[in-house]
């Protein structure tokens, strides 16, 4: 199946889309408002020490002090000191950036470390590529530093090694002798969007990189290796890029609550602060013969789906699934191995903790950037998130009440009433009662329409006249 990337850039944003036989299976957007951080390296000012010494809070020159858990090496560090941290985590919502004074430094197969060891990847398997791999960077690991192998170095050579391990080291002392003499807080390294996409994500699996920008297309010429430069197309078509791949709508169907099944089945996506809720539904799909037959090819597709799901819109975080009810133990089982074996193809770690006593099931996905939903859509005025919002009715019935026991209780007696238009259609129903409230305590209620607020604002004024 092929595999693609498509870089959409525009003077505001950049979309980059990663697909697999025309199916977007990951989206990553960076704006000057939504610009991630993860992987920067900040010389960093200590604000403030967590009492007990377990952690502090930097000021990395961001709108909120980023969080620091200390290591036995940072517990010296008190207020008003200087600290080289770098960003695992993007702040989220009312928390700021999660820190590590452990700082790597990632290549293409490698990743340079403080700590002196050398790992190998859990997606890499084989034992005799594990052993491989080993030797090799084992050979070329800088004395005190260390080395992971990254799952992109199935293919590398001895040669790759040594080239990659020479340019993260140079890296890594330019870095230190600059944050010797910086003032905090300041940069000390940072990566636009794309270069982390050509790290990471355009290996020499892939079949293009199709960018819509002469200006990237030329730069990132400049940056890959030879063997990556004809995969690098230049999208000129006067048809919007992501339309014309159809790729447009389905970032735009990330975005909404339910999903569709190929078997009639649907799962519903409610996110919270805390986690990620996703119902199971059989919908039209109880047409399959058996009930416990159509709940498990449901919960089969939807284990699939979910997966995608948890890629595509970059949900992180507990993420509970209330799978439809299976009486079979063995069909759980199915069902569980199939999440296992669908989100182990995600670059991000996800954690399959399994069914719990209720029945759910729970997995944990490693965060390190806000969901797509964030970076593209903002909570409904209406409903402030919520999902929903007060009825027309119950709410005229609730300004009828404010407005009678004004009158009854006060002494004014002109009243204005300043509401939405749907409002204001339920309260006009109820003309007849507000004329008879006029009567009675010889008073005026106007109703007056306002544009541009949401449809549970009412304003009452008073006077008296």
């Amino acid at each position: 199946m092929p595999k693609k990337i498509f870089m959409d850039c525009s003077i505001n944003q950049t979309r980059i889309v990663y697909t697999k036989d025309g199916e977007a299976l990951e989206v990553f957007i960076e704006d000057a408002r939504h610009e991630s951080l993860v992987g920067n390296i900040y010389a960093g000012l200590v604000k403030t020490i967590v009492p007990g010494g377990k952690a502090a809070f930097v000021d990395i020159g961001a709108s909120k002090n980023a969080y620091l858990e200390l290591k036995p090496t940072d517990k010296r560090l008190k207020h008003g000191d200087s600290v080289t941290v770098q960003v695992l985590k993007d702040s989220y919502m009312k928390k700021g950036a999660v820190v590590t004074s452990d700082l790597s430094f990632p290549g293409s197969f490698l990743v340079l470390v403080n700590e002196d060891l050398v790992s190998i990847s859990k997606k890499i398997t084989g034992q005799a590529g594990r052993d491989k791999l080993f030797k090799l960077a084992k050979e070329v690991k800088p004395k005190g530093c260390g080395l992971i192998v990254r799952t992109n170095a199935i293919s590398a050579t001895a040669e790759d090694f040594a080239r990659e391990v020479a340019a993260l080291k140079a890296a890594r002392d330019k870095l230190t002798q600059t944050a010797e003499f910086i003032k905090p807080p300041g940069v000390l390294k940072q990566e636009p969007l794309y270069m982390k996409i050509l790290r990471d994500v355009f290996t020499e699996d892939t079949d293009e990189f199709v960018v819509n920008s002469r200006d990237a297309y030329e730069n990132i010429q400049s940056l890959v290796s030879d063997a990556l430069k004809p995969k690098l197309k230049l999208y000129e078509n006067d048809v919007p890029m992501l339309d014309y791949y159809f790729l447009e709508s389905q970032i735009e169907r990330a975005l909404e609550r339910k999903v569709w099944l190929k078997n009639g089945g649907f799962i519903v996506f409610d996110r919270t602060e805390a986690c990620t809720v996703i119902d199971v539904n059989t919908g039209k799909s109880t047409a399959v013969k058996g009930a416990q037959n159509a709940a498990l090819k449901t919960n089969l597709e939807a284990a699939s789906e979910i997966a995608k799901q948890l890629r595509l819109r970059n949900l992180s975080g507990i993420i509970i699934i209330d799978f439809i009810s299976m009486k079979n133990s063995k069909d759980s089982a199915l069902v569980q191995k199939t999440v296992e074996s669908e989100t182990a193809k995600d670059r991000i770690k996800t954690t399959v903790v399994g069914f719990t006593q209720l029945g759910l099931m729970q997995l944990t996905r490693r965060k390190t950037s806000p969901p797509i939903a964030e970076l593209l859509s903002k909570k409904c005025r209406n409903c402030d998130g919520e999902g929903h919002i007060l009825s027309a009715k119950y709410l005229s019935d609730r300004i009828k009440l404010q407005v009678e026991s004004l009158l009854v209780q006060t002494i004014f007696n002109s009243i204005n009433i300043t509401v939405h238009s749907v409002i204001a259609n339920e309260l006009k129903e109820s003309q007849s009662y507000f004329n008879a409230l006029e009567e009675r305590h010889d008073a005026k209620i106007t109703i007056v329409q306002k544009s541009g607020v949401n449809e549970n604002y009412f304003k009452i004024e008073k006077e008296k006249v």
